[in-house]
């Protein structure tokens, strides 16, 4: 009988060990809660200079939690309205956001987020635009539940 209970008692702590190890495999990347869902514009500078007015007076820019994004009224310097991004190695404040590096900084409990960026310009595209957009950008964005989808 003895036997049986020790028997039982170390099935027991198994599943109670499997069950533990399974419950990390549901949880969302602390990160990614971190970053996911639309931010709006508070200011954003070019080397200093503030251009949120005319250009991104209503820039805002959702971020999913499939690596994608999109954004509202980013042009001139997101001309497309949308991309891919990702976090680089294990930082929650470095990410890959359509190949350029940025830089990410959290305020006010997390609901303010400040992006750096340095856009490299680089050929002369449509217009001559693209070599002018080179240049330090930072982003002040506030979290909203302003839906962008497309």
């Amino acid at each position: 009988m003895r036997h049986i209970f020790k028997k039982a008692h170390y099935i027991l702590f198994a599943a109670i060990i499997m069950l533990v190890a399974c419950e990390d495999d549901n949880e969302i990347d602390p990160r990614l809660e971190l970053l996911a869902g639309t931010w709006e514009v508070e200011s954003v500078f070019l080397d200093g200079t503030n251009v949120t007015n005319p250009s991104y007076q209503d820039f805002a820019i959702l971020f999913r939690e499939d690596g994608s994004f999109f954004t509202v009224d980013g042009d001139p310097l997101f001309t497309q309205a949308g991309g891919f991004w990702q976090f680089m190695d294990n930082s929650e404040s470095t990410i890959l956001l359509s190949d350029v590096e940025a830089q990410l900084t959290y305020h006010e409990d997390n609901t303010m987020l400040n992006i750096s960026l340095l856009a490299p310009g680089g050929e002369i595209g449509v217009n001559g635009r693209t070599l002018g957009l080179s240049g330090q950008y930072d982003f002040l964005l506030v979290r909203t539940d302003r839906n962008i989808e497309p």
